[in-house]
């Protein structure tokens, strides 16, 4: 219920009062989970996983697009779907955190396939200048939000193996990768160009 509370019932509450003062922009953070895996990358118009197999916390990020794109008649609404962001201080149960400290600590990491899903994993830094070039932005939009760099699981982890001094530990499924690569193009041409390399910023990854 809270992830409804905070992706649902907050930006009602705010459009809401918004509309009293005659707003003319609203930014709203979505997520890159709610489109299905894919094969190629991955543009706003992919398709979605069904409904009940979202879960409550891309369910109710999906509830919020469709309630804050409903108003993009009364005011310009741009919606920002980033992928697997990562930063400084970040929560230890997020994927990039995750993968280091499994990594640092000798556990071993699932891979689909020899290589493990493709992914490119935005910086905060750089997600953060999307969010402000979108207050500039003069039409509404669905916008992807995702790193330069499309890697592996694998060349993640052994990236942060190289950099702790650590040997990876690797299970291998023979499931098939199922990627998660934004396509970017529409985020280059209306916001920013990321900057930031995930194999250069492992020191903002660090736990505390």
């Amino acid at each position: 219920l809270l992830d409804f509370e905070h992706n649902l019932l907050q930006p009602v509450q705010l459009i809401k009062t918004l509309m009293e003062t005659d707003c003319k922009k609203f930014i709203f953070t979505s997520s890159g989970g709610i489109y299905r895996n894919d094969e190629s990358a991955i543009d706003e118009n992919a398709r979605i996983f069904p409904l009940d197999e979202l879960g409550p916390y891309l369910g109710s990020k999906l509830c919020g697009e469709i309630i804050v794109r409903s108003y993009s008649t009364e005011m310009m609404v741009t919606i920002l779907r980033p992928f697997f962001i990562y930063g400084f201080a970040q929560k230890r149960d997020m994927l990039i955190p995750r993968l280091f400290d499994r990594v640092r600590k000798s556990q071993p990491i699932k891979l689909q396939g020899e290589e493990g899903i493709k992914i490119n994993p935005i910086h905060v830094k750089d997600a953060a200048r999307a969010v402000v070039a979108a207050t500039g932005e003069s039409s509404s939009a669905v916008v992807n939000v995702a790193g330069p760099d499309v890697l592996s699981l694998r060349k993640i982890c052994s990236e942060i193996g190289e950099y702790l001094s650590a040997e990876p530990m690797f299970e291998i499924s023979e499931e098939e990768p199922k990627d998660l690569i934004a396509d970017i193009s529409l985020m280059k041409e209306k916001l920013i160009s990321p900057t930031l390399s995930l194999l250069e910023c492992f020191d903002d990854i660090r736990p505390p």
